[in-house]
């Protein structure tokens, strides 16, 4: 039988990658950190904060905080989203950016299932 060499083809995205996943360790509600490799294409657009879009279509503003290539999440704002998801230690998050610091999130519980949020959480 012969083999076929496949080649793997790499597809670069012009504004590099576009997910990210967290998971919350201790230290989650006060700030998170944004992959070094991912906040590469964010650095010249950080100064307005974030804006976080939850699996229920609300808009979360963050604060976004760091020097060059170490940025992070925080402030109130990250707070309340991270309360208001009850979004609990250990927990896995993946981010989706969407351009202009903007995101939208989907959250894992400890079962590793997605979580389904409703309209009345806060």
């Amino acid at each position: 039988m012969a083999k076929v060499a496949m080649k793997k083809k790499k597809r670069k995205k012009k504004n590099g990658a576009t997910h990210f996943f967290k998971v919350m360790l201790p230290g989650y509600l006060n700030e998170l950190a944004i992959p070094r490799k991912f906040a590469r294409n964010m650095s010249v657009e950080r100064e307005r904060g974030a804006t976080i879009r939850d699996p229920v279509g609300r808009s979360w503003h963050a604060d976004v905080e760091g020097k060059g290539e170490d940025l992070w999440f925080c402030g109130e704002g990250w707070m309340n989203f991270v309360k208001g998801l009850e979004i609990g230690l250990g927990f896995f998050l993946v981010f989706k950016y969407k351009g202009n610091m903007d995101f939208n999130v989907k959250v894992f519980d400890l079962t590793a299932c997605e979580v389904e949020y409703s309209h009345e959480i806060w």
